[in-house]
């Protein structure tokens, strides 16, 4: 039975995420985890949401991409990522507004962003 569970032990840990992969497992737990959480800092705080920004550049596209399909609190990691704020203080707090900032930002910056 031993050399069994060692055997998929070693398995599990042979296994690759891809960025996209690893991006859309913290996503859905940062979501999970937060729910029933209305708090932003403790929505922004919350570890997968910060292992998110932790990716740096890679999670840009996934997080323009989860953008682009609905609004969300992805202002934070977007200013932490890219040292930018598209965001007037006037769309502060309007998720449909800050979207719209953020992916009229991305647009004007799609050469830097795709290389």
């Amino acid at each position: 039975m031993r050399a069994v569970t060692e055997h998929y032990a070693a398995a599990a840990s042979r296994v690759v995420w891809t960025k996209q992969h690893l991006f859309d497992q913290l996503t859905l737990e940062w979501r999970e985890g937060t729910m029933r959480v209305s708090s932003l800092s403790d929505i922004e705080a919350h570890p997968s949401y910060q292992r998110i920004i932790g990716m740096g550049q890679d999670a840009l596209p996934y997080i323009l991409d989860e953008l682009r399909r609905a609004p969300d609190h992805w202002h934070w990691a977007l200013v932490s990522i890219t040292g930018a704020n598209p965001v007037p203080p006037e769309s502060s707090g309007d998720l449909e507004k800050m979207r719209q900032a953020w992916l009229s930002w991305a647009s004007s910056k799609s050469d830097v962003l795709h290389g």
